[in-house]
């Protein structure tokens, strides 16, 4: 009843909170992807060690498991030379043929290797790569740090520190703005709040009707939000400029969840202080 009795200032209200969302839902959205992305990025990595072709059967076996007990690594797979040489063939792909003119049976450059995976979330692929490399029978390790893999994974990381410092900041802000807004709402019905004191109405009585339009205006501006989000988001996902990066993105059903859960509980928790913000003044008497 009190939305339709001010339907022009909640509706306002209502625009507002759907437009603040839909910032912090498009930074939410970049930030899970970037994530994911950094995730499968780092899950693709391995670190290379290099084993000298006159090593024995009983070295190799002793150097898995030296290599098994550093820190942080969690497999080792063995990939002897000819089979590295299948690898970039395959990589190749049609082009293999070159590779068969030049590089077959036993002038091979490529050299035996460990295929190291490790927990990145206990350490650094650098300092696994230099214990590694300190071990008996290993020639050299890599793990495309030429390549600027070590600038990559920082890269990454920092675009989710921003993501999550800008999402924050956003949601401030707009519980600074949502709460003015809601604030002139109440204001211009001081009369109603007023007429409820004088006839002995408590504070929570009063506050009730307020805090409940406002958890109503923070869903509707939270739902829509997500709708506009998620119907957005499946018309890029579906893109067929973003074939290259699609398999490192959510899903739209995944995002989906994400955002009808987030921003609908946003919004009403915005609601609800915006409310209570905004009636302090009118009720500190």
């Amino acid at each position: 009843k009190s939305f339709k009795r001010n339907f022009a200032m909640s509706s306002a209200s209502v625009l507002l909170v759907t437009l603040t969302l839909l910032v912090v839902g498009f930074v939410l959205v970049i930030g899970i992807n970037t994530t994911k992305m950094s995730e499968d990025i780092v899950d693709s990595l391995n670190i290379y060690t290099y084993i000298p072709s006159d090593l024995s059967e009983e070295k190799l076996k002793e150097l898995e498991n030296n290599i098994l007990e550093v820190d942080a690594v969690t497999k080792v797979k063995y990939s002897s030379a000819d089979t590295e040489l299948e690898n970039v063939k395959t990589y190749f792909g049609e082009n293999a043929d070159l590779i068969n003119e030049y590089f077959s049976g036993d002038n091979n450059p490529l050299e035996a290797v460990y295929v190291v995976s490790i927990d990145d979330s206990t350490a650094t692929f650098a300092t696994v790569a230099t214990q590694i490399e300190g071990l008996e029978g290993v020639a050299k390790t890599d793990y495309g740090s030429d390549q600027g893999t070590d600038n990559l994974i920082t890269m990454m990381d920092l675009v989710q520190y921003i993501s999550l410092s800008v999402a924050i900041i956003l949601f401030i802000v707009s519980l600074f703005i949502i709460t003015n807004t809601i604030k002139l709402a109440i204001t211009a019905r001081r009369r109603e709040i007023e007429i409820m004191r004088l006839v002995g109405a408590t504070k929570t009585y009063i506050r009730m009707p307020f805090v409940v339009e406002g958890i109503f205006i923070g869903l509707v501006g939270g739902l829509l939000s997500t709708f506009i989000l998620y119907s957005g988001y499946k018309v890029i996902f579906t893109s067929e400029y973003l074939q290259i990066i699609r398999s490192s993105m959510y899903a739209p059903k995944t995002i989906g969840f994400v955002l009808i859960v987030a921003l609908p509980i946003m919004g009403m928790v915005i609601g609800i202080f915006g409310s209570l913000i905004a009636l302090h003044r009118h009720l500190k008497t």
